[in-house]
């Protein structure tokens, strides 16, 4: 009863229908015909007791100048209509020329990614972490890059989102916390001071069912005891279900794993789950570091996250640190560990086994200081 005589509606499949308008007038009758069905679709559904709500989104494409066969005219409206869900949902999007490029290179990306996970192409850097009192090596934080065939080493800057809209986050990290494990137990074998692993987890491995039997895998596997793993997860991923996630952390807890919060100060965390939740560390947002020595915002948020890891028994470890004068300031503030250029940038396993060797105690008369070319060198899985 919303369409005119003369409009065909029909279900294209799943959950997609198509509806073609003919002699419409022009792109605005058009987007007034999405609107009305917007509002239409929108309403209320008595499923049985229940009442269920939808979230439509329209994509529009106009004859001509969308496509002059009908299949070009529905893959520009699935376009549109894709990004109209991207956009938010509930609300209509016109076809343009950029969605048909945009799939393109989503569509290779997609690809090469693929490619990658079946191939082998990622890789792991590793970056030391450092006692600011006893100039230890604690531990390093394992760092994913994608060697690409044409490209080069990658970091995940260009391709964890890919990873995760394509799915393949999942098998992706479980492939991180196993071949960490393993490297940092060949390190044990080395006679090295015994150091622990930080493993970066993405929000989505959080949703993963299999998760923790492939943390125990990892660690069965490897045969390293599970206090040397340490996983790091941001707050958004920890505050998006507070009660699964802390139910979650519990589990990993009783792994006998670490847990630190990565990026801390940039999210929204509960003061009261973060009480709650079984934590070891928070970890300073390399921003926050880098603006310490400038009597910026960033020196009192770092006081404030020492402090408040300190009341709450937590280990602080601050990440991105460059120069001498920050890794002084937060020294003096009184944070556990560092990481960053000042000491050394993230590196192969071949290149850091000799650093290590000869760094098992690091003092500022024997770091390797290399200034930050690019940031993207500390960017986590």
């Amino acid at each position: 009863k919303n369409l005119r005589i003369g409009d065909f509606p029909g279900r294209w499949g799943g959950d997609e229908f198509v509806v073609c308008l003919e002699d419409f007038g022009d792109a605005g009758n058009a987007a007034a015909a999405a609107q009305k069905l917007l509002l239409v679709l929108s309403e209320k559904y008595e499923i049985g007791n229940s009442e269920v709500y939808a979230t439509p989104s329209i994509g529009i494409a106009i004859y001509p100048d969308s496509g002059a066969a009908a299949d070009r005219l529905i893959k520009a409206a699935d376009l549109a209509m894709y990004q109209a869900k991207a956009s938010g949902r509930g609300r209509y999007q016109f076809f343009a020329d950029a969605m048909q490029e945009e799939a393109q290179t989503r569509h290779a990306l997609e690809w090469a990614l693929r490619r990658g996970v079946e191939r082998g192409e990622f890789r792991l850097a590793y970056q030391p972490q450092i006692c600011l009192r006893t100039g230890v090596i604690l531990g390093v934080e394992a760092l994913l890059r994608w060697e690409h065939p044409a490209r080069g080493l990658l970091t995940p800057h260009y391709f964890i989102q890919g990873l995760e809209e394509f799915g393949l986050i999942n098998e992706v990290g479980g492939w991180v916390i196993h071949t960490a494990c393993e490297q940092v137990r060949r390190w044990h074998e080395m006679d090295f001071e015994p150091m622990r692993i930080g493993v970066n987890v993405s929000a989505q491995q959080l949703e993963d069912p299999m998760l923790i039997d492939k943390i125990r895998s990892a660690l069965t596997d490897t045969n390293l005891s599970p206090e040397f793993l340490e996983l790091e997860l941001t707050e958004s991923s920890l505050m998006a279900d507070p009660a699964q996630a802390g139910a979650l952390l519990r589990e990993i807890r009783d792994v006998g794993v670490r847990i630190a919060i990565d990026d801390f100060g940039t999210g929204y965390s509960s003061l009261t789950y973060l009480h709650d939740f079984p934590l070891n560390a928070l970890k300073i947002d390399r921003n926050f570091v880098q603006s310490v020595e400038a009597n910026e915002r960033g020196g009192p948020i770092a006081n404030m996250i020492v402090g408040l890891g300190k009341n709450l028994g937590l280990d602080v470890i601050a990440e991105g640190v460059e120069t001498q004068g920050q890794l002084e300031y937060l020294r003096h503030q009184g944070c556990d560990v560092a990481q960053g250029y000042y000491y050394a940038r993230p590196e192969s396993p071949e290149n850091l086994t000799p650093w290590l060797a000869s760094n098992q105690r690091v003092s500022e008369t024997n770091v390797r200081f290399i200034p930050s070319a690019s940031r993207d060198d500390e960017t986590g899985t």
